[in-house]
C-alpha cells in the first residue's frame, strides 16, 4: 500500500488538498489532506493523471512504422515525459508493415514496465493524394483490407472520407475503433457525411486538410460546429499558430480537445536526420521536416505541449492537464484511467509545474527525476 500527499491533487473540479491511497495498482482512496499516517508528503506538487498520447509515431531514435518492435522500447522511456498509455502510430507504408505493428504489439516482453500501449493509431493508407503532408504517395491506396482491425490491437483509424467511403468508415466504427478524419480534401458535405456514418474524431486539426473558408467551412467548421467530434491538435505553435489554438479551444471546450504531440524519432533526440517510415527527416530540436520542408511530425514532448496550451489558449493548468489526460482517455474508451478517482488504474504524474518530478504506472514508479 502506497499513499501520496498534496495541497494539488487534480480531482473532477480542479486542485484539491488531499491523501491519496494506492493498492494493488489501483487508486482505493482519496482521503482529506493529512488524514492518512504515513502518506509520502509531496507539498505543493502537482498529483495529476499519467498523459495520454494519441498520436506518436516514434522517439528516442526509434520509428515505430521502420521498426514495429521499437515501441516496447519507446514505451519503456516514455514515462520520463509523464505519458502512462499512448497509441502507437503507423504511418502509410508497403503492405505487411500493419500486419508486422499487429504482430509487435501482441508480442509484450516479460515483466514489461512502461507506458501502457493502448492500440495501434492507423494513420494511412486510406488519405488524399492532395492532402498527403509527409505520407509517401506510393504507397497510398484506395481500398485496404481490414479483417484483423478490431480493438484494442486497433485503436483509432485515420481516413479521407472521400477516399474511404461511408460504407467502410461505418463498418470501422461499427467494430469499435475510433474513426477520425485527416489528411482529406474533403468539403463540408463529406465531412458531415463521414461523421453522419459514424466519424467521431479529426486528426490534427487545419493541419493537411482543406482550410476553413466564411462560405466553405470544410471538415475544420463541420468539426467545430459538431457536439459529437473531438479533434486533436498539435500544440508546438508551429503546425498551428497559438491563436489559432487558442480560437479552436474556445470553440471546442476543454472535453472535445484532444493534444497530441504527432513526435517522430526525434522526441527525445539532438538536432540531426531520422526516419520517419522510408523517408528521412531532420530535426533542429523543434521542428521536424522532409527535404522539401514539409512538416513531418515534431519533436514536442507532452509536459512541452502542456505548457504551451496554457500559455496559449491562456486556460488553467488544472484544464490543461486535464486535455492531456482525461479527454483522450474518454476519446478511445478507455475508462479505467485518465482521472485521480477511486477504482481507477494508479497511472499518475508528480509535476512542479509542468516539469515530471515522477511517473507512476499502477502504482509502481516508472520514472524518477
Amino acid at each position: 500500500m502506497t499513499a501520496l500527499r498534496s495541497r494539488q491533487v487534480l480531482g473532477p473540479a480542479g486542485f484539491i488538498a488531499a491523501d491519496v491511497l494506492l493498492r494493488d495498482g489501483s487508486i482505493v482512496g482519496i482521503e482529506p489532506h493529512g488524514s492518512i499516517d504515513g502518506a509520502e508528503d509531496l507539498g505543493d506538487l502537482v498529483i495529476a493523471p499519467g498523459f495520454v498520447d494519441l498520436q506518436i509515431n516514434g522517439a528516442f531514435g526509434h520509428d515505430f512504422t521502420t521498426d514495429p518492435s521499437s515501441m516496447w522500447e519507446v514505451a519503456a522511456r516514455l514515462p520520463e515525459h509523464g505519458v502512462t498509455a499512448f497509441c502507437p502510430t503507423i504511418i502509410t507504408a508497403p503492405e505487411g508493415v500493419i500486419g508486422a505493428a499487429l504482430d509487435a504489439l501482441a508480442d509484450r516482453p516479460t515483466d514489461f514496465m512502461g507506458a501502457e500501449p493502448l492500440g495501434l493509431h492507423l494513420e494511412g493508407p486510406l488519405l488524399s493524394r492532395h492532402r498527403r503532408g509527409a505520407h509517401p504517395e506510393e504507397h497510398l491506396r484506395s481500398s485496404v483490407g481490414t479483417e484483423p482491425w478490431h480493438p484494442p490491437s486497433v485503436r483509432i483509424v485515420t481516413v479521407a472520407p472521400e477516399v474511404a467511403g461511408s460504407d467502410r468508415i461505418a463498418d470501422l466504427a461499427g467494430r469499435g475503433i475510433v474513426v477520425s478524419i485527416g489528411h482529406t480534401d474533403t468539403d463540408a458535405a463529406g465531412a458531415a457525411a463521414a461523421f453522419a456514418a459514424g466519424a467521431s474524431h479529426v486528426t490534427h486539426l487545419f493541419s493537411a486538410m482543406r482550410p476553413m473558408l466564411h462560405r466553405e467551412p470544410g471538415p475544420v467548421g463541420v468539426a467545430l460546429a459538431d457536439p459529437r467530434v473531438s479533434v486533436s491538435l498539435i500544440v508546438d505553435g508551429i503546425h498551428v499558430a497559438p491563436e489559432t489554438i487558442a480560437v479552436t479551444h474556445a470553440a471546442v471546450g476543454s472535453d472535445r480537445f484532444v493534444p497530441i504531440t504527432d513526435a517522430v524519432a526525434a522526441l527525445g533526440m539532438p538536432p540531426g536526420t531520422h526516419e520517419l517510415g522510408a523517408q528521412e527527416v531532420t530535426s533542429d530540436g523543434s521542428m521536424v521536416t522532409l527535404a522539401d520542408g514539409t512538416l513531418a511530425g515534431s519533436a514536442l514532448s507532452m509536459p512541452e505541449s502542456v505548457a504551451n496550451l496554457v500559455a496559449f489558449a491562456g486556460v488553467g493548468l488544472a484544464d490543461s492537464l486535464r486535455s492531456h489526460s482525461t479527454v483522450p482517455a474518454d476519446v478511445v474508451g478507455t475508462d479505467d484511467r485518465g482521472r485521480v478517482e477511486v477504482g481507477r488504474r494508479a497511472d499518475l504524474v508528480v509535476l512542479d509545474g509542468t516539469n515530471v518530478v515522477r511517473t507512476l504506472i499502477a502504482g509502481r514508479i516508472a520514472y524518477e527525476g
